[in-house]
């Protein structure tokens, strides 16, 4: 490949390529990332009575769902539930469009309310293998218990696609964009809905295994994990506004971007690994981002 050619002369560009012919194929490994079943066993939220009109308590539909029906599909909607979603160990739930396809809790519902320990909107069992995909999770502002997922279970589960919805960037319950800036950008304009105060928006413990790929999350603490080991690693794509990462594995950690946003996050840690023992695999962060102005550490 020529580049600069003598004086006066044109140069030139041209491509050579060397075809090797391959004796073995390397085995190949199995998948990392589950599967979702056939659409031919999802069942219909909406057929099973669930309204989905962001206003509506579907509490008692879905936890029903739940133990009849292994695969749950929701279609498009805003689904109010005023307690904890449990899942059994191998629920998988379906939703084609976190935007438009969310699990809400209304603010101030009664028992995400006052002192307590926290209490997680969606939980799975420890050990199931299970799958939530496309889907919403909103807690609102004013649920100081409130996580938007519990995450327990082990290997071969996944959480793809899911946004923790919250502060900036959010379609409220009426599907207008939520206003959570004040004019300087420092705060929220209810004073007392501080997203930066909340639990973490996933929390993973109880030596679970998984793949996830997130995004958003309202809380400083979006996403936790706190586990004595976590034996087969965890695999985090593209997931902004993670704050602060207990990590104990065996694994890989791959973060394809983490960010702040100093209106909802004043005191911020972009990212920060306590106590790791990452033995055979390693954390790589393709882009660390900070909206604007970050007072903490990064």
């Amino acid at each position: 490949m020529d580049l600069l050619a003598g004086e006066g002369a044109i140069g030139s560009m041209e491509t050579k390529y060397y075809v090797i012919p391959v004796s073995t194929l390397q085995t190949p490994t199995p998948n990392v990332i589950a599967g979702l079943p056939a659409a031919s066993e999802w069942t219909n939220l909406r057929s099973l009575g669930a309204k989905g009109d962001g206003k509506t308590d579907d509490t008692a539909v879905i936890q029903k769902a739940i133990p009849d029906h292994r695969v749950i599909y929701g279609p498009v909607g805003n689904y109010v539930v005023g307690d904890a979603v449990s899942l059994r160990p191998d629920t998988v739930i379906i939703a084609l469009h976190p935007e438009q396809a969310q699990v809400d809790l209304l603010d101030r519902t009664s028992g995400f309310q006052g002192p307590g320990t926290p209490r997680a909107l969606v939980q799975t069992p420890q050990g199931g293998h299970n799958i939530v995909a496309g889907l919403g999770l909103f807690t609102n502002g004013f649920n100081s218990r409130a996580v938007g997922a519990l995450w327990m279970a082990g290997k071969d589960s996944l959480m793809a696609d899911v946004r923790f919805l919250g502060g900036h960037g959010t379609n409220g319950l009426k599907g207008l964009r939520l206003n959570s800036y004040t004019n300087a950008h420092t705060a929220d304009p209810a004073i007392h809905r501080r997203w930066d105060s909340l639990y973490p928006s996933l929390w993973v413990t109880i030596n679970c295994t998984g793949s996830f790929t997130l995004r958003g999350g309202p809380s400083s603490d979006g996403f936790h994990i706190r586990s004595e080991r976590i034996d087969d690693g965890v695999v985090l794509i593209d997931k902004d506004d993670v704050d602060i990462v207990y990590l104990c594995a065996d694994g890989n950690m791959i973060l394809g971007q983490v960010g702040v946003d100093e209106g909802q996050h004043r005191t911020c840690a972009t990212l920060t690994v306590i106590t790791a023992l990452l033995c055979s695999g390693e954390i790589q962060i393709f882009t660390q981002q900070v909206e604007q102005h970050c007072h903490g550490a990064t």
